[in-house]
């Protein structure tokens, strides 16, 4: 059963809604804060607001996933069309094609208001979220978003205050972040259990993430580092990776690894900075391991360049 929401009063569970929601924003590398996050909700929900809440629930009333929307007016759509921000199913009830459920209904619901046109947008990398709106008839074009945070007030975040820690066997770990670097789900999913993930942490928010894994004798290899995107250019990465290097040095490691693809121009550049120097190149990498294509600054990403680094 799908439920349309369009006052914070009509909602049926609000503890489970915003536990979901901060899921949703941990994986995209956002505040999960929920305070926050029932501020931005009721704000979003105000009277005078045309955003949508799609909720699924389950027969026993259980909350199974959300879609939040916006209906927006357009030049080139000639009329209001429904903009997706966020989807979002729980992972205990994933795999059962709630999300595609989710999505028909909002299709449906959206033509009865005659719009004539949805939209949303997902990393380059997600291959699994690509896959899923291609089948249900979304086309994927190569359009840049373009987008700018606006000054209020607020200082620029000061990377003096970042904060690196592993993180706690109790939390989830920032999936959406995570697969911005690798869209292998069950890669990531793979040498998550494997490695040891970091967090790095600006002003209460997610800034970034890296994974370090153990290798054969007295080698170790960051799998995974990713910055939250508006937060790139700061130095965050170059401060995981220096944090690996740092923990890495701890276990008695003599040689730290990384790659990267081939078109990963500013990973190659950062990498060297900190120290890497390039040791081998693993042709085909990404066609022997990935199911789809993958590109990036333009080009496909097919061979892996392999980085090392001899610790003290």
């Amino acid at each position: 059963m799908i439920r349309v929401i369009r006052n914070y009063s009509e909602i049926p569970s609000e503890d489970q809604l915003l536990k979901m929601m901060g899921d949703q924003m941990s994986h995209i590398g956002s505040s999960a804060d929920i305070e926050r996050l029932k501020s931005a909700l009721k704000n979003a929900l105000k009277a005078e607001s045309r955003v949508r809440l799609y909720l699924s629930i389950s027969e026993d009333e259980k909350l199974q996933g959300f879609a939040f929307a916006n209906i927006c007016s357009g030049l080139e759509s000639g009329a209001d069309y429904l903009w997706i921000n966020e989807l979002h199913i729980d992972k205990d009830f994933r795999h059962n094609g709630l999300a595609e459920e989710l999505l028909e209904f909002i299709e449906k619901w959206a033509v009865g208001k005659n719009m004539p046109y949805m939209a949303c947008i997902t990393s380059s990398l997600n291959a699994p979220a690509q896959t899923l709106y291609r089948k249900k008839g979304f086309s994927i074009s190569e359009t840049l978003w373009v987008d700018k945070t606006m000054k209020t007030g607020k200082p620029a975040p000061d990377i003096k205050t970042l904060n690196i820690r592993p993180l706690a066997p109790t939390e989830q770990a920032p999936m959406e972040l995570l697969l911005n670097a690798d869209p292998s789900e069950k890669l990531v999913k793979d040498y998550l259990t494997r490695g040891i993930c970091f967090i790095a942490e600006l002003q209460n928010e997610i800034a970034g993430a890296l994974i370090l894994m153990p290798r054969e004798y007295e080698k170790m290899e960051i799998m995974n580092v990713s910055v939250t995107e508006n937060l790139q250019n700061l130095g965050i990465g170059k401060a995981l990776i220096n944090k690996a290097v740092e923990e890495a040095g701890k276990t008695g490691t003599k040689v730290l690894e990384i790659g990267t693809g081939n078109p990963g121009f500013g990973q190659l550049y950062l990498y060297q900075k900190c120290g890497f120097r390039i040791s081998a190149v693993d042709q085909d990498f990404f066609r022997r391991n990935y199911s789809e294509r993958i590109y990036e600054n333009g080009l496909e990403c097919r061979d892996m360049i392999r980085l090392s680094m001899e610790l003290k």
